[in-house]
């Protein structure tokens, strides 16, 4: 038996709508090996939800359109097995989308999730670029630490 791969939990397939359309459907399984205890971990749900925007969200012409944020609200916890997801295009910009998906099992919503899509900026330096990882803090003894700072002295 080979390990569980995370792109296995991730995937969709269509049940409802077509791409375009602004309310989409998926269905999915989320199986035992994304649990803890007998219940689905959050963070996998939270990415599941993640990629049916995605889906929901691809019309063909946002290719490159990412998850930029996500804020998800946890109302029920879904046993392992099939769940359903329901997409919403509620904005669809010129550079940002607003996508609402719902994470459904049996008769209740899981997971309430508000997706915000976007191209992500490929050129841009990363945040460490500008200010360098330093020791924020470094053993000095027994019971003494000593701890630097840096100064963000972006332009």
């Amino acid at each position: 038996m080979s390990a569980p791969r995370f792109s296995d939990a991730m995937a969709l397939q269509p049940v409802d709508g077509q791409p375009g359309d602004s309310v989409r459907g998926f269905s999915a399984n989320l199986n035992e090996h994304w649990t803890i205890g007998p219940k689905v971990h959050g963070g996998t749900m939270l990415a599941l939800c993640a990629n049916a925007a995605r889906a929901g969200y691809a019309d063909g012409k946002e290719a490159n359109s990412q998850p930029v944020a996500v804020s998800a609200n946890f109302l029920s916890a879904p046993d392992p097995g099939a769940v359903q997801l329901r997409t919403r295009v509620r904005k669809r910009g010129r550079r940002i989308g607003l996508i609402d998906v719902e994470l459904i099992q049996g008769d209740k919503t899981c997971v309430y999730a508000v997706v915000t899509m976007g191209e992500p900026e490929r050129q841009a330096l990363p945040l460490f670029a500008y200010t360098p990882v330093v020791d924020v803090a470094s053993y000095g003894g027994t019971d003494a630490f000593t701890v630097s700072v840096s100064d963000d002295t972006r332009d």
